[in-house]
């Protein structure tokens, strides 16, 4: 990242280190707030890998909550919508909808947020000047990892509103894996409610729904005989449950693991009737997975991590006959 480009205390020169980090705290407020609770549509440009995605978005609060909608201008099309309780993804080419419960996630900004008092032995914090992205000025804030078991990022805040109007995810080399950056915004002050609603979905579309989103309650706990011999330093479970996916028909066996900024899942299932598991790795930009059959369960441990970190758990996990 840029921490081996310049040097690592550069910003510290006429600032003490706490009050550093309460500079640093007050833009991560100021983001999560903007994430929540603005209104902002615009366009930006998606890089994932060797992928590059123009995409439009529509965000909002109001009454009703928490509410978007963004959909694709390149590439497959696509729309993705989300509100407090839902997360929609209308996939024309394929002729479906897929619904899922969102549960109870914080945002990336929130999760930024959190992190900061959390993860302080694995992350470095620091402010890099501003840029311009859009037409706006905005602060440069990054996050470098310091092993090559965790991603950083570097985010320009718009200065005004604390929009995020610019994100890399780089390893702890530098290098970019993923890219996110607005080609244009505008804040208006009410956004109607039909900018919520699909444009895309068709009456001859596939519904395919999460039971959980139907009221379904799972009535299975979690099999404690899976078992994680060993986790990279800093990380830990933090939640282990039995969830739906709009993908499955039967609950799977979910287990969180988490660093305090960084989160992976480990995902664990019988396979599908005529379901074959591809075993590997599975890379998508900032987004790495690695599936494994183990005691004729598909196990794919997935997260915005680099490949060395869902490598490493994935091959620590076994099951106790």
């Amino acid at each position: 990242m840029l921490g081996r480009l310049l040097c690592a205390g550069l910003m510290f020169v006429s600032l003490p280190l706490a009050a550093a980090q309460d500079e640093v705290k007050e833009w991560l407020d100021k983001m999560a707030a903007a994430e929540q609770y603005l209104n902002y549509e615009g366009t930006f440009i998606y890089t994932n890998g060797p992928q590059v995605e123009t995409m439009q978005i529509v965000h909002g609060f109001d009454k009703h909550g928490e509410r978007e909608r963004m959909s694709s201008l390149t590439g497959d099309v696509r729309e993705i919508i989300r509100d407090d309780q839902h997360l929609v993804s209308v996939l024309p080419v394929r002729k479906k909808v897929l619904i899922e419960s969102r549960g109870k996630q914080l945002s990336s900004p929130a999760k930024l947020l959190e992190g900061l008092e959390q993860s302080g032995a694995y992350y470095e914090y620091s402010l890099k000047g501003t840029e311009r992205i859009a037409g706006h000025n905005c602060q440069i804030l990054s996050i470098y990892p310091k092993d090559n078991f965790r991603y950083g990022y570097r985010l320009c805040i718009e200065m005004e509103t604390g929009i995020l109007l610019k994100s890399l995810t780089q390893d702890h080399a530098g290098q970019t894996h993923e890219q996110m950056m607005f080609t244009s915004i505008s804040m208006p002050e009410f956004i109607e409610t039909d900018q919520f609603h699909s444009v895309m979905h068709k009456d001859d579309f596939e519904l395919k729904q999460s039971p959980d989103t139907l009221g379904v309650k799972i009535s299975a706990k979690p099999d404690r005989r899976w078992v994680i011999d060993e986790l990279p330093p800093g990380f830990r479970i933090t939640e282990e449950a039995m969830r739906y996916i709009a993908s499955s028909k039967k609950p799977v066996q979910h287990i969180i693991i988490d660093d305090g900024l960084a989160s992976l899942s480990v995902f664990i299932a019988p396979p599908q009737k005529e379901e074959q598991v591809v075993e590997g790795i599975f890379r998508s930009g900032g987004l790495n997975a690695n599936t494994r059959l183990i005691a004729d369960h598909a196990v794919t441990v997935i997260g915005e991590v680099p490949v060395k970190t869902v490598r490493l758990i994935a091959e620590s996990i076994r099951y106790e006959q």
